[in-house]
């Protein structure tokens, strides 16, 4: 019987805990989706991505390679009401900028943004700067039930999954 528990703890240690898109894997988090575009090719997606999507953020050391784009964003603040958070219903983690780097994986007819090294920089909240893994988790291993933790992550999740959607339409420029 104590095999059996031991057995299952080291199991379930192990294992990946997901929560809004965010992946809780070795006492580290990071965010992770999918987002699928169907008829288009690889290179178009990328291409698409670096006119449509990275203009509009924040970045430094912009590395590409042929089937990816891997960059640092810099201060990157979240208006969380606009994403129906509050005052005191927010986790203060959502509320403060952060800083994280980005891998953008690009196959046909769909690409996969993973973020990682999350980091919270205090911006305009006047609070303890807690390293954003510590304010979401409980000590690395599993992801905090409270309110205020689901509704930051719940409000970072619908950000980053906004920020780093190709959009359906994109103006093309014309001679008319």
């Amino acid at each position: 019987m104590r095999f059996a528990i031991l057995l299952l703890t080291f199991i379930g240690y192990g294992q990946n805990v997901d929560k809004e898109n965010f992946v809780l894997e070795n006492n580290q988090v990071h965010w992770q989706k999918v987002f699928p575009r169907e008829n288009i090719q690889a290179d178009s997606l990328k291409t698409l991505f670096e006119a449509a999507v990275l203009p509009k953020i924040k970045h430094a050391k912009l590395d590409k390679k042929s089937d990816r784009l891997s960059f640092d964003v810099v201060d990157d603040a979240i208006d969380y009401k606009k994403y129906g958070g509050g005052n005191f219903s927010t986790g203060v983690f959502a509320k403060q900028a952060h800083l994280y780097h980005v891998v953008v994986e690009f196959k046909d007819e769909r690409y996969r943004v993973t973020i990682t090294n999350i980091e919270n920089i205090a911006g305009n909240v006047q609070s303890v700067n807690e390293p954003f893994a510590e304010a979401v988790t409980k000590n690395g291993t599993t992801f905090h039930q409270s309110k205020m933790v689901e509704n930051g992550l719940q409000i970072m999740n619908t950000y980053f999954t906004e920020k780093f959607t190709i959009p359906q339409y994109i103006k093309q420029k014309t001679d008319w």
